[in-house]
């Protein structure tokens, strides 16, 4: 008797810039002939491997459903003389007879995410979608983000717009690097709440060779020119050679962006007008007493998000720290210059700025001048020397949490 052969492929979808990964893997053969039935599915790691008995002639075998693979089941009907193929279609080819009566193939559909069904109809009813499965994920008001089958709830936070409106998942210490995300509006109009599928009129990326599929959300009563929120519900496809984030799913409700109105002093780093006073000085006259300069040292407008976890203070990518902060007061004083921090227009804390060889150990959060200039990406608020009386760090007291969290700039630790 001759023998029908079909090779079961499994497929994903494919798109550029803003749409999923293709990529055609095939299994295993299915092979079925008078005296015996070998199914053998998915050859690879994703799939399973089932074996049927010897049929007897005049009779039908079925398979079992082969083992579920990224969320999509498979299941296969395979009759005596008869091919069954993936994709949902069946053919029936020369039904075998026995003497005293008539044995009939009843061919059963291959149905992917459904059940098998009878006289040869294909069944798809049950196929997962991309949107079924965003649906499904983008629930609740907590980042998550499922890589590889690891689930995570990073903090999210705002970047300096470049030509388009960006956001940073803090997952580097859980993936081993960031997901930074540039969205664009292609209308060129200010944003409108609402959400809206990509690829147009929103866009988003996250470097040349992985794209995202899905949606993109926009919350606020006027974006653009008051508080507003960006966020995202993709599913990511990676084409570069390791494939890292193909398949990743990243849900963001709402990343409070930057607008126009925005007082980047409503958290700021002062010192004060008079450089001759130090640290010890200033810290014998009440806070509010002290005489700010004209500008703040540092405030929203060069911030791109504070880390709780570290004290550090990442500013935008093409401010130079050490020509912008560190060379004009050189060379420091060894008890240090003052420094007030300033949320809301409320004075919360002194602190002290110190050369890098100090080794002053004083009551108070510090900053460190480098001794050379380094590429460096921000500067380290540090926690106050661990041996003061009373133990106090005002560095992240919950009015400047408050500033930093609604601007979109504060990474929790832990996040």
């Amino acid at each position: 008797m001759g023998e029908a052969v079909v090779r079961w492929c499994s497929n994903r979808h494919f798109a550029i810039s803003v749409g999923l990964l293709t990529a055609t893997a095939c299994g295993g053969d299915v092979a079925s002939d008078g005296s015996r039935g070998m199914s053998n599915v998915g050859g690879g790691p994703e799939g399973g491997q089932t074996a049927t008995g010897g049929a007897t002639q005049g009779s039908s075998t079925t398979s079992p459903p082969a083992t579920e693979t990224g969320g999509m089941a498979t299941t296969a009907t395979t009759a005596t003389g008869a091919a069954s193929s993936s994709g949902g279609t069946t053919s029936t080819t020369g039904a075998a007879s026995s003497s005293g009566g008539t044995t009939s193939t009843t061919a059963g559909t291959a149905a992917i995410g459904g059940t098998a069904s009878t006289g040869g109809t294909p069944t798809t009813g049950g196929t997962a979608t991309l949107e079924s499965t965003l649906a499904e994920f983008c629930t609740g008001s907590v980042n998550k983000v499922l890589s590889k089958g690891q689930l995570l709830q990073p903090a999210a936070t705002r970047l300096a717009p470049t030509s388009a409106y960006r956001m940073k998942l803090h997952t580097k210490d859980f993936i081993g690097s960031d997901i930074v995300i540039s969205i664009s509006n292609g209308t060129g109009s200010a944003p409108v709440a609402g959400a809206y599928d990509l690829p147009y009129p929103w866009s988003a990326v996250i470097d040349t060779s992985t794209a995202a599929a899905g949606k993109v959300l926009v919350e606020g009563d006027t974006p653009g020119s008051g508080p507003w929120k960006l966020g995202v519900c993709v599913q990511l496809s990676d084409v570069s050679v390791s494939r890292r984030l193909d398949g990743t799913l990243v849900y963001v409700p709402g990343v409070p962006m930057d607008y126009v109105g925005l007082d980047p002093n409503r958290f700021a780093i002062w010192r004060l007008a008079d450089l001759t006073i130090t640290l010890p000085g200033a810290a014998q006259a009440p806070l509010d007493s002290l005489t700010l300069a004209q500008n703040p040292w540092v405030s929203l407008s060069i911030i791109d998000n504070v880390d709780e976890a570290t004290g550090l203070v990442s500013f935008i990518s093409n401010l130079d720290p050490y020509q912008t902060f560190y060379q004009p007061v050189n060379p420091l004083p060894p008890e240090g210059l003052p420094f007030v921090a300033v949320a809301d227009g409320v004075r919360i804390y002194l602190g002290g700025y110190f050369a890098a060889s100090s080794s002053v150990g004083v009551a108070y959060p510090t900053i460190y001048s480098p001794a050379i200039a380094t590429d460096m990406s921000g500067i380290t608020i540090r926690a106050p020397y661990s041996g003061s009386t009373p133990p106090n760090d005002p560095r992240f007291d919950p009015r400047i949490v408050k500033v930093l969290t609604e601007t979109g700039r504060f990474v929790p630790a832990g996040g």
